[in-house]
């Protein structure tokens, strides 16, 4: 049904051309920054295999798409799997294609933007079961989520980022600003040091 109520011409309005991929892969290399980019099908990941990435991000509606993690698995050093969208089950049969040191897990709700209430994050030590890297896929508002998930044992933390709250799309409504994002690196260090 989404077809027909505006969010096609949106992602497709969003969705990178080659050369927009090909551009900030240079601009990332020219700044001494990783390139990493999500991958909804095995074109997409045989494209960015082809730009020389070694690094890929599964969303969360692909991941039990057993066919694209295959390909990844076999193709890329590194994955980050999202699980917003799986159950537990369905993750611990997905990650079993995927070396130890291959694969980060992300925990994470499928809700943008995700209330507080719903972030769930005891489910993180369910995931740690599985024996991979945890992270946290944070959709909240603030930073706060994403500094609790620290208590649960993530090493990595995902958010989203914007300039401005009101650019249009319903991501920048809930993504972290510049300060934002320098308290919760700044926190993480703390953290981390302490």
């Amino acid at each position: 049904s989404w077809d027909h109520d505006g969010r096609r011409e949106i992602y497709e309005k969003a969705e990178l051309s080659h050369e927009d991929h090909l551009f900030l892969v240079d601009e990332c290399r020219a700044n001494n920054i990783g390139f990493m980019t999500s991958v909804f099908s095995i074109d997409d990941a045989k494209y960015i295999k082809s730009l020389g990435c070694s690094i890929v991000k599964i969303p969360s509606f692909e991941s039990t798409n057993l066919e694209l993690l295959t390909y990844c698995a076999h193709s890329f050093d590194n994955v980050i799997l999202s699980t917003g969208a799986s159950t537990f089950s369905e993750i611990a049969d997905s990650v079993k294609l995927f070396e130890r040191n291959q694969l980060v897990i992300m925990h994470c709700v499928s809700t943008y933007p995700c209330s507080i209430e719903n972030i769930n994050l005891p489910r993180i030590k369910k995931l740690a079961e599985l024996g991979y890297p945890i992270g946290f896929s944070d959709h909240t508002q603030g930073i706060h989520a994403s500094l609790a998930s620290l208590f649960f044992g993530v090493e990595y933390i995902e958010r989203h980022f914007t300039v401005d709250h009101d650019l249009p799309g319903r991501d920048n409504k809930f993504a972290i600003l510049p300060h934002e994002f320098s308290e919760l690196s700044s926190s993480i260090d703390n953290f981390v040091l302490s």
